[in-house]
């Protein structure tokens, strides 16, 4: 078989000598400002089809709504409050640089916003007509490769040694690339129509479970703002209200180090772009204006992946134990659970909204075509049995000055409630705090929830969060915050009531537009089970982490910039301890001779064990997000190229080493690869037209 990186050289090398442009990309540079504030939590997919639109069409400052604004994820509700405060008093802006006199903006944020807004009189207004959507807007078409180079156990074939050891050894069924092909057009943000397919490593691709192609495919129909019709989606979208207790299907900011931005901006419909298999909705949905209230209804139906227990519940259902989230069907017993239960999500949201005011109540059931039965532990007591939960929740935003509040509080059909409430108060024009708390009941049961929390679903918690950040001087500011929980019921590995803690401090100095330095502490703890208990039921102890980062990043001109970080973990439980190290240099270079950007990294790093990780944030190519976790000790280096082509289509390749000198083979079972380094080679092309 040829491997899919023996292409990569050739075609790379084929295709830059084709056409130039210019080769700066302005969406690069705002998409790592907002990954680096919230790595675990930003949907790269859904903010880049924003951007890129804002690129093309950029946000009239003159004219913004607040929705306008927060399609940017870096400016706060202080910030655009001050914003329209500003406009409303001192008339409209003349220049996007007179936004350094409001408080909140500065050099280095204005520079980074500038691509995707402009200043314009507010008389200056873009007219269209719907019946000219379909004839001239915009069309993308992507399509990635992505493989890694060193062989993998699974995809041995069954005459391999491997499988006379273990008669249960059968590998992948598909090949190790893994594909991804997107085509999506666009006119202005009122119509989207788009087709996206991806391919899993090891899953077929136009043979056995997947004659048809891709092993996943999504589709939509999306159209905004067509009179009294606000949105209106067909095939896969995504819903958000409140605060996402009730109904919010796509990923939404968690804790980082933008403290002040506690507060979930809710989107109603959008369309579904990603290729997560299961948080989506998947068949119509309408949301219908009138003057300042908005009425969204929706309905969903689609096949999900579950842990089959037994097809003869009550000799009519099926019985499953579990949910399956990750998408992948490469082996038999994955093909087994595919596509095993039927889910169907339908609901409602009814909300009124001025700029100061907004007032919603959400209404959402969930069905399954199979009994729930999760394993007969004390820690699933109070999980979902059945076939069905519904949910309905009231969420509220209001402004008092300086000071705003927000909430939201939500029932399961059985009376368990959720409740989050929180406020963003600015004290002066040089600090300003966000207060936060949520009561999830351990019986709290909402598929489609996502609101702010420490543990992965909105149950079982009870915190109280406090952040603040205190502008010191004109180059030092200062971002912290303090998280206490406490779980009122037992959970996986803690068998009994537990609490946790975590502090973040930012200490970030810019001495002009061009350096940026920080210094940030986190430390996190939490009680499981003792490692070392002799009796029947566990005891809880302590187990706590720590990293403390230094980071450095500065332009050496309009081509050229170079970043530094030095980053240690330090990990303790019981009588055990473990330490990590890690440092990388980055280089950023665009050639004036041709559209090229190049960017580079070289990292090394050292830890005890998988405990005392370290993530670090990588550039990767359009839609991708890669937060790579290193661990034990070795090197890692990547080399990203990003070459821009005629009418703004651009090509990326990108080839990452991790090299481990105390290693002589690399994950396990099917993953396993038998030596030192893995080799991770992706190829990307994006046509406009």
């Amino acid at each position: 078989m040829i491997r899919f990186y023996q292409y990569i050289t050739l075609f790379f090398t084929l295709s830059v000598t084709t056409y130039a442009q210019e080769a700066s990309d302005p969406l690069q540079n705002l998409l790592e400002y907002a990954a680096e504030n919230s790595v675990s939590d930003i949907n790269v997919v859904s903010i880049y089809d924003d951007l890129q639109y804002l690129l093309r069409h950029p946000i009239n400052l003159n004219l913004a709504t607040e929705e306008d604004l927060q399609k940017l994820f870096v400016l706060n509700d202080f910030m655009i409050a001050n914003l329209f405060n500003y406009i409303s008093k001192s008339g409209e802006l003349l220049s996007i640089y007179e936004l350094d006199a409001i408080y909140g903006f500065d050099i280095s944020l204005i520079n980074s916003i500038k691509p995707f807004v402009s200043i314009e009189p507010s008389t200056h207004l873009q007219h269209f007509k719907i019946k000219e959507a379909f004839s001239t807007g915009k069309n993308m078409f992507l399509i990635r490769g992505k493989e890694v180079v060193e062989d993998q156990a699974g995809y041995y074939k069954q005459n391999d040694p491997r499988t006379n050891e273990n008669p249960n050894y059968y590998g992948y069924l598909g090949s190790p690339i893994k594909l991804y092909a997107r085509y999506r057009y666009t006119y202005y943000d009122q119509l989207s129509l788009g087709l996206t397919g991806e391919k899993d490593e090891g899953e077929n691709f136009f043979k056995g479970s997947n004659s048809k192609g891709f092993d996943f495919y999504s589709g939509h129909l999306y159209i905004k703002d067509a009179g009294i019709l606000q949105a209106f989606a067909l095939g896969d979208y995504h819903v958000s209200f409140g605060q996402g207790l009730v109904a919010w299907s796509g990923m939404a900011y968690g804790k980082s180090d933008m403290t002040m931005n506690t507060r979930r901006h809710e989107r109603g419909i959008t369309p579904y772009t990603a290729t997560d298999e299961n948080r989506f909705m998947r068949g119509s949905a309408a949301s219908f204006e009138l003057k300042k209230s908005r009425l969204t209804v929706f309905y969903s139906s689609k096949y999900i992946d579950a842990n089959i227990v037994s097809r003869n519940y009550d000799e009519s259902s099926t019985l499953v134990s579990s949910f399956l989230t990750s998408g992948i069907h490469a082996t038999m017993s994955q093909l087994n659970d595919e596509d095993a239960i039927n889910e169907k999500v339908s609901g409602a949201n009814l909300s009124y909204k001025n700029r100061k005011f907004k007032l919603g109540i959400t209404h959402a059931f969930v069905h399954y075509s199979a009994h729930l039965l999760p394993p007969n532990l004390p820690y699933n007591i109070y999980r979902m049995q059945g076939n069905s939960t519904s949910n309905t929740g009231v969420d509220y935003y209001f402004v008092l000055k300086n000071c705003s509040l927000f909430g939201e509080g939500a029932l399961t059909n059985n009376g368990y409630p959720a409740i989050i409430n929180g406020m963003q108060w600015r004290l002066s024009s040089y600090a300003g705090v966000s207060l936060l708390h949520r009561y999830y009941h351990p019986g709290y049961i909402a598929p489609y929830s996502n609101a702010f929390a420490e543990s992965s679903e909105n149950r079982n918690e009870n915190g109280f969060f406090i952040g603040s950040d205190i502008i010191i001087s004109p180059t030092l500011n200062l971002n912290a915050y303090a998280d206490l929980c406490h779980f009122p019921w037992l959970k996986y590995n803690v068998d009994a009531p537990s609490i946790g803690t975590e502090y973040m401090a930012r200490l970030q100095y810019s001495p002009s537009d061009k350096t940026k330095l920080y210094i940030r502490y986190r430390t996190k703890t939490k009680q499981e089970n003792s490692d070392v208990s002799n009796s029947k039921i566990n005891k809880l102890v302590n187990s706590s982490v720590r990293y403390v980062r230094f980071h450095i990043s500065y332009r050496l001109s309009k081509e050229f910039a170079l970043s530094n970080r030095i980053e240690s973990s330090y990990c303790e439980k019981e009588s055990e301890k473990n330490k990590g190290f890690m440092m990388y240099n980055d280089i950023d270079y665009s050639l004036n001779i041709l559209p090229l950007m190049i960017r580079c990294r070289y990292a090394i790093f050292n830890t005890d064990d998988y405990n005392s990780r370290i993530y670090v944030y990588e550039d990767d190519l359009l839609y991708e997000f890669a937060v790579p976790a290193l661990y034990y000790k070795g090197t890692r280096a990547y080399l990203m190229l990003q070459y821009k082509l005629k009418r703004s289509s651009q090509l990326w390749f990108k080839i990452s080493r991790t090299y481990y000198t105390n290693r002589t083979s690399i994950s396990s079972a099917m993953n396993e690869i038998d030596g030192n380094k893995r080799t991770d080679v992706k190829l990307q092309l994006m046509i406009n037209f």
